[in-house]
C-alpha cells in the first residue's frame, strides 16, 4: 500500500512535467549491478510507465551488469555509447559495494573526454545489514571529484524512493554541466624512491 501511495504522490508531483518542453526526448538507459535489486526497481518502473503518455523521454536499455565481473563488456558499451550519442542521462542503481555509477562515470570523463552524458548514482540498500547499505550510499556519493548526480533536495538517491527520485531527475531535471577533470598521471617509483617519498632512511 505504500509503495502505491509514493508511486500517487510523484505522479501527482511530475503530472505537468515538460507540459511546454517541445525540446526532443530524452534518452535514458537504466543500469543496474544485480537482479536482487527488482523489489527496489519495481515502483520507479511503475513510476515510468504511469508518465510514458508525457512522450518527453525514451528508455532505450535496462542493462543488468556487473562492474566487477563484466567490465570489458561493460566498457565496450560504453564506449559505443559515447560514440554513438545516442543516450542522455545513464541512472545506475547498485548495492553493497555500490562501483558502477563512479566507474562509468571515471570511464566517461577520463576515457573519451565525454561531456554530454550525466550519470545518475542509486544506492540499493540491503535491508539486512546497515554497513552494506552505508557502503552502497557513501561507495557513490563519497568518491573525489565524482560528478554523478547522487541526489536531490530530499537527500542522496537511495533505495526504493531514491530510485523513483532519481528516475524522476533523469526525466524532468536540469541536467548539470559536466567538465573534463585535470589529468592526474600515475607515477611508478623504485624501493629506494618511495622511502626517499615519505622520508625515511634508506638503511
Amino acid at each position: 500500500m505504500f509503495g502505491f501511495s509514493l508511486l500517487n504522490m510523484y505522479f501527482r508531483e511530475g503530472a505537468k512535467m515538460n507540459q511546454d518542453n517541445n525540446q526532443s526526448k530524452r534518452r535514458i538507459a537504466i543500469l543496474h549491478g544485480s537482479d536482487s535489486d527488482k523489489s527496489q526497481m519495481t515502483l520507479g518502473v511503475e513510476f515510468l510507465r504511469a508518465i510514458r503518455a508525457t512522450r518527453t523521454f525514451e528508455i532505450t536499455d535496462f542493462y543488468r551488469v556487473s562492474i566487477h565481473r563484466n567490465n570489458r563488456e561493460l566498457h565496450a558499451w560504453m564506449d559505443d555509447r559515447h560514440r554513438l550519442s545516442d543516450v542522455d542521462v545513464m541512472v545506475m542503481g547498485a548495492g553493497c559495494a555500490a562501483h558502477l555509477p563512479g566507474v562509468c562515470d571515471a570511464y566517461l570523463r577520463n576515457d573519451w573526454k565525454d561531456t554530454q552524458i550525466v550519470v545518475v548514482g542509486v544506492g540499493f540498500q540491503d535491508p539486512k545489514n546497515w554497513w552494506n547499505s552505508a557502503a552502497a550510499e557513501l561507495s557513490i556519493s563519497q568518491v573525489p571529484g565524482t560528478q554523478v548526480v547522487c541526489g536531490d533536495a530530499r537527500g542522496n538517491f537511495v533505495g526504493e524512493d531514491g530510485f523513483v527520485r532519481a528516475l524522476r531527475f533523469a526525466v524532468e531535471g536540469e541536467l548539470p554541466k559536466i567538465t573534463i577533470p585535470e589529468e592526474k598521471p600515475s607515477k611508478h617509483r623504485t624501493f629506494d624512491e618511495m622511502l626517499t617519498f615519505l622520508g625515511l632512511p634508506s638503511s
